[in-house]
């Protein structure tokens, strides 16, 4: 019998239970006196650049030095976008299924850079509209940005064939990977994605607080945050050779030890991983789609991570979300999920939708708790 009270489908938000072994070693580090990698003469374990190491042997890359870690995926993507010389006479070509993460960056920016700014339209499906994307290619865009799978629908936008063609049109490419990183296998080599910006709480089922960014070997960001690093003092300005260039400050070392087990486990079950996700992620539709009234947002037959949005007829999303949690014990979200611009393509309420979101550690059982409960709600 599942327990109604510990039904947790927010995984697109953050990832839950953390990964084994993760919470012991942030706590075992956080029980050490503070040790940082390069600084001082402690010699006790150094988690960062092993660290680099696993991450680089994850994403298939055999250049763990330009991996950079950051605060969270916001801070990567910020650092990316701000750290790009463009110009007033330049064009940046992104689509309405964006997060706020790179939206918001890209209109501040704006603000101070007047740029040309293209965004991408959506096909009912959830699909992009790729006949409109060729015609943005054709301005020459200085940067590409996109996301690797939409955290409203869980699509995949296949990245490998947009990305080569914005690299022939001469662009940067930025790969927002939130919800594909610990979802599916991601090879850098094969991605045509100058950077690729992660998190290490989501999918992977890290600790908050950590995140990263890979950049390619040709690309040289302009440093936002600079300061303390421990060596080389006695630079007036920051260093900058990565990934030194763009890690000021103290690192979050509990939360990179936490990521490094999180990685570990993940590589260990990959190939489980997907599948559980996928099988159950076709469980919920097909159960959802037995309820008269449920309304799924995307297409349901195509590549997709743990991810289903759907409203139910004469509910509020959020009055949904909210009597699902109270009275079925089942965590879920509901609204616009910091994608505001993705809803008029969906043919979606106002208000957004509700959102199941999945992960490995989810179990048949409670798929089909939450089916029943969400058939209830319509009854």
């Amino acid at each position: 019998m599942v327990d109604a009270k510990k039904i947790y489908l927010n995984n697109a938000a953050g990832g839950f239970p953390v990964a084994p072994n993760v919470t012991e070693t942030v706590c075992d580090v956080m029980n050490e006196p503070p040790a940082h990698a390069g600084r001082g003469s402690v010699l006790r374990y150094d988690w960062v650049n092993p660290t680099r190491t696993t991450l680089a042997e994850m994403f298939h890359w055999n250049l763990p030095e330009r991996i950079i870690f950051t605060p969270n995926l916001t801070y990567a993507l910020n650092l990316s976008i701000f750290g790009i010389d463009l110009q007033p006479s330049d064009c940046v070509v992104t689509t309405l299924a964006e997060h706020n993460s790179v939206l918001r960056p890209l209109r501040h920016l704006q603000q101070r850079i007047p740029f040309e700014l293209i965004l991408v339209d959506l096909l009912p499906d959830g699909s992009l509209n790729e006949m409109q994307y060729q015609l943005a290619l054709a301005r020459r865009p200085k940067l590409v940005v996109m996301t690797h799978a939409s955290n409203v629908t869980g699509l995949i936008f296949p990245i490998q064939r947009l990305f080569a063609a914005a690299k022939s049109a001469g662009s940067i490419t930025l790969l927002d990977a939130a919800q594909t990183v610990g979802a599916i296998d991601l090879d850098a080599n094969k991605l045509s994605a100058d950077i690729i910006a992660f998190t290490g709480y989501k999918g992977l089922h890290g600790p908050s607080g950590i995140a990263g960014m890979l950049c390619a070997t040709d690309l040289e960001l302009s440093q936002l945050i600079v300061g303390g690093t421990g060596v080389r003092s006695t630079l007036e300005f920051h260093p900058p050779e990565l990934p030194m260039r763009h890690e000021a400050g103290t690192m979050n070392i509990p939360a990179i030890a936490g990521m490094s087990r999180a990685v570990e486990w993940y590589r260990s079950n990959a190939a489980t991983i997907h599948q559980e996700i996928a099988r159950l992620r076709k469980y919920l539709i097909d159960g959802l789609r037995q309820i008269k009234g449920v309304t799924i947002y995307g297409a349901t037959d195509a590549p997709a991570v743990g991810i289903v949005s759907f409203n139910l007829s004469g509910w509020n999303c959020d009055d949904a979300a909210m009597v699902l949690q109270e009275s079925f014990g089942i965590e879920c979200r509901a609204g616009l999920h910091c994608a505001p611009l993705i809803n008029p393509s969906l043919g979606s309420s106002p208000d957004g939708t509700i959102r199941f979101s999945l992960s490995s550690f989810n179990t048949v059982d409670e798929i089909e708790y939450t089916v029943a409960a969400v058939a209830k709600l319509k009854r």
